[in-house]
């Protein structure tokens, strides 16, 4: 199975609080001696320098919106606020070039854990929508996903960027690979991701995983093991208090999922 371009006719964009203090979980990147490096996943504020991250365990929990009855949606935020993420939190030194492209592109199938490996997780796959702040100043366009069969998420850097400049994404598992309120099994998600950038001097970064954990906390140590990373590499977030999520579904997802055309 391939990772299918996101669901054909979906596009979204999500208009987050303009504070540069609340926009939500961003991946924060840079580029570091010529090469893209990848930091910890952060919620609030981009403007210091995070640690290096190579992984990164985030429950998957259940959004209802007015599209679909149900979206299986990472939630890189753990007060449950921003149920989406991560996005790519790219302005801190501005050390990307100005129109640029970075890209996001997985490097293998979606896999599942099956209590001694990862194994392909047959039709279930995982679709991401670009999202967008407008007043963020991250984003060029409004185009979600574009490439296939494989996905690559795109986000444009514009003529100038501040420290806070970012691209918002929304991770959805689908349980056939079509339609999110669809059956996804419990289970221990791997999406073996990489960064790259349109400009020939900067080296893509080292592979990333997303382990998108639905109902399956008592997998995840396991499953972190076998990825041989150090224990700093890895970074954890908690499945939000069911109230706050509902919440923040009503009050910021509603408008996440459109059809278009």
């Amino acid at each position: 199975m391939k990772i299918r371009t996101l669901l054909r006719a979906a596009l979204a964009i999500l208009t987050l609080p303009a504070a540069a203090s609340a926009h939500g979980p961003q991946l924060q990147i840079t580029n570091d001696g010529g090469q893209i490096v990848t930091r910890s996943v952060l919620v609030n504020d981009y403007s210091a320098l995070s640690d290096e991250k190579s992984a990164y365990v985030i429950p998957v929990t259940s959004v209802l919106d007015t599209d679909f009855p149900t979206s299986w949606r990472a939630t890189a935020d753990d007060s449950g606020a921003y149920p989406f993420g991560p996005g790519l939190a790219y302005g801190l030194g501005a050390t990307f070039p100005t129109n640029s492209t970075l890209t996001i592109s997985f490097l293998e199938e979606l896999m599942l854990w099956d209590g001694g490996a990862f194994v392909s997780a047959g039709d279930v796959e995982l679709a991401a929508l670009r999202t967008s702040n407008p007043n963020a100043g991250s984003l060029t366009g409004n185009a979600a996903v574009t490439g296939g069969p494989d996905w690559d998420a795109e986000v444009a850097i514009g003529d100038a960027y501040s420290t806070g400049a970012h691209a918002s994404v929304t991770h959805v598992l689908l349980g056939d690979g079509v339609d999110p309120a669809a059956a996804v099994a419990d289970g221990l998600y791997r999406a073996k991701l990489q960064i790259a950038s349109s400009d020939a001097s900067i080296a893509a970064s080292d592979p990333i995983y997303l382990l998108l954990s639905k109902n399956a906390n008592d997998q995840v140590g396991q499953a972190v093991a076998s990825l041989g990373l150090p224990a700093g590499a890895v970074q954890y977030f908690t499945v939000p208090e069911p109230t706050t999520a509902a919440l923040a579904a009503i009050t910021l997802l509603a408008p996440v999922w459109r059809r278009r055309g």
